[in-house]
């Protein structure tokens, strides 16, 4: 991974651009939900954000990247 693909990521989810957002993401992506079930998939994982940001605010500050 590039440093300039981590820093879109964060960017993307900072500004909740869930199609950027989902856009840096393989369409096969596997997202282990934490004490939860395994889910496989753009549209799974752009569904569990929409979900994540409709309960939280948040916002990636100060993020180094090695």
């Amino acid at each position: 991974m590039s440093r300039a693909l981590i820093q879109a990521y964060y960017d993307a989810f900072n500004r909740v651009d869930l199609d950027k957002f989902c856009s840096l993401l393989a369409i096969d992506v596997i997202h282990d939900i934490n004490q939860g079930h395994r889910e496989i998939g753009q549209a799974d994982f752009r569904a569990f954000m929409l979900e994540m940001f409709s309960y939280y605010d948040e916002t990636i500050r100060d993020l180094i990247i090695f």
